[in-house]
């Protein structure tokens, strides 16, 4: 089976623009993955490639990057090439940049469990490589991740406080809670995929979070349901965030409760944080990583 690769070589930090597109929910691009190289050779670019069944995908992926860039006025200068190859080939260069990471005490393997990383330190999330979103490599992951271990460390709560996963991808930010902080979790997407992915990493990883928790919604249709949680996280790009916010304090359930929330990018914190102010709610902590930023916010 031939597979297109379609590479675009950009500044380091473009890099993470690029990805966010590729996870935004408003995507139009079929991909069967994606992957990051960094090359000693070339150590200030970065070749973020992005993989196509056919050509006409590929080609169909960069003019919504384009399109997706001019909208929001984002100037990156770029060079790109799409490429034929072989499946085995395209397998390999998926998985070759996927390396295991530590966020505090948790170990993140965004890959299937082999020989080489079977023993990795507990505790241990393991992210099927044939994900192509959630492996816990993208800035916002990694900064949601950093705040879930912050509040383990910082925040007094009981270890069975409810927590809801907002958007819940592959389920990457509900296993750190249920390995870090509790066992009552439940996560939604409104992507059908997304929940099977969630349901498929948590089997995986030999977790026992009750499925009847892990389904197709969104933060309204919790509140719709009438549930309300002590921590609630959300790594949705800023726009959504924004707009969903008012669902989001909905289902906080009271002055204890903390609210996660990543995906920001920069040029869009203070429109964030605007909208943050409408809510009686207090930003925390703030962290940021290249051009990405989260909060950790608790109820007044």
């Amino acid at each position: 089976m031939k597979i297109f690769a379609l590479t675009i070589k950009t500044e380091l930090g473009n890099e993470d623009i690029l990805e966010a597109i590729i996870d935004s929910e408003e995507s139009e691009m079929s991909v069967l993955g994606y992957n990051t190289e960094y090359k000693p050779s070339d150590e200030n670019m970065a070749y973020t490639n992005i993989y196509s069944e056919t050509e006409n995908d590929a080609k169909n992926n960069l003019n919504f990057i384009n399109k997706h860039l001019a909208e929001y006025e984002i100037i990156i200068e770029k060079e790109y090439e799409i490429k034929e190859m072989e499946e085995d080939d395209y397998l390999y260069s998926y998985v070759n940049f996927l390396k295991p990471f530590n966020v505090g005490s948790l170990t993140v393997v965004p890959n299937l469990k082999n020989e080489d990383n079977i023993d990795m330190p507990k505790p241990v999330i393991y992210i099927g490589k044939q994900y192509a979103f959630g492996t816990g490599t993208h800035e916002t992951t990694f900064l949601a991740l950093t705040l879930i271990d912050y509040y383990k460390n910082n925040v007094t709560h009981d270890e069975n406080i409810d927590i809801a996963d907002i958007g819940s991808g592959s389920g990457i930010l509900s296993l750190a809670s249920y390995l870090l902080l509790s066992k009552n979790i439940t996560a939604v997407d409104n992507d059908e995929v997304a929940v099977s992915c969630t349901i498929d990493n948590i089997e995986y990883n030999d977790i026992e979070i009750d499925k009847k928790n892990i389904f197709a919604g969104s933060a309204d249709t919790l509140h719709e349901m009438k549930k309300d949680y002590d921590f609630v996280i959300a790594n949705i790009e800023t726009d959504v965030l924004i707009e969903i916010m008012p669902h989001l304090f909905n289902i906080l359930r009271d002055k204890n409760s903390y609210l996660l929330l990543s995906g920001i990018l920069e040029a869009k914190k203070y429109s964030m944080i605007k909208c943050i102010q409408n809510f009686s709610i207090d930003i925390v902590k703030q962290i940021n990583k290249g051009e990405w930023n989260a909060f950790l916010c608790k109820v007044k």
